[in-house]
């Protein structure tokens, strides 16, 4: 009866001993994810702490991403309406920024990080033991051959036309003349950020990564299209072929292209 007791106790031990053990190695795994977010020769202290606040932030508040993506949206907007099409702050569209702002807010914000999960969970499932390389250029081919063309591209579309107050009759006319060109225009800049986000950058931050890139392509697609003088309307990418655009003569002044786009504004509000 000694000896039975001697060994119950013996095995409690050893099993307060291994939850110790899981609990010092649950801190070292925390440890290292926190660090391996940091990129070389950064200082921990700072990227490392910024980068783990913001992954915990995004598991405790369900709002944060979608309230990031919507104000990168908007912020994208405004910089291509003051800067792209010169206009001050008082003559700024509001009603298409804010369409943006919705459109970033539920599609960016909400949809993508769903996707992003599951192309990830599909992917790691059908190319288990693959090289990373090969899983990354799987969801790139996922997401920029399905989700762009198919679900991006119409959703943007139809969702901030239809906020803007536009009929359903001219929103398909201008989706069938630019979804082609919008398409390319999006593979020719995303499908290589998106590669690097695939591989590189932690799961928790691809939205934010994904968000970023198109942060600048629309800034860098406003002022491309506005210096050749399109006025009252932001296309959704880059057009791979200019001469397809057949644009007239930009006006020469700040003033001037603000006056053009709010001219065309008025011709065409119903």
């Amino acid at each position: 009866r000694g000896a039975g007791a001697r060994q119950r106790e013996e095995a409690r031990g050893r099993g307060r001993e291994r939850g110790r053990a899981l609990q010092v190695e649950g801190g070292r795994s925390a440890a290292a994810r926190r660090h391996a977010m940091v990129p070389p020769g950064s200082n921990p202290t700072v990227v490392g702490r910024l980068l783990a606040a913001y992954t915990s932030a995004l598991s405790r508040y369900v709002l944060l991403q979608p309230a990031v993506s919507a104000g990168l949206a908007t912020s994208a907007d405004l910089v291509a309406q003051t800067v792209g099409e010169g206009c001050e702050l008082k003559d700024v569209d509001w009603r298409r920024t804010s369409a943006f702002s919705v459109f970033g807010c539920f599609y960016s914000g909400m949809f993508i990080p769903r996707w992003f999960a599951a192309v990830s969970s599909g992917v790691h499932r059908t190319l288990a033991g693959r090289p990373r390389a090969v899983q990354a250029a799987a969801k790139v081919a996922v997401d920029m051959g399905l989700q762009a063309p198919f679900s991006y591209m119409p959703v943007f579309y139809y969702s901030t036309g239809l906020w803007r107050g536009d009929d359903l009759d001219t929103i398909t006319q201008r989706f069938r003349e630019k979804w082609r060109d919008s398409t390319l225009g999006a593979w020719s800049v995303m499908v290589p950020a998106m590669y690097v986000n695939f591989l590189y950058v932690p799961p928790p931050l691809r939205v934010v990564f994904a968000n970023s890139c198109s942060f600048g392509w629309t800034i860098a697609l406003s002022l491309y299209v506005n210096a050749r003088g399109e006025a009252g309307e932001a296309p959704a990418s880059l057009p791979v072929q200019p001469q397809a655009l057949a644009l007239p003569a930009a006006p020469s002044t700040r003033e001037d292209r603000c006056d053009a786009r709010q001219a065309e504004q008025k011709k065409s509000a119903p």
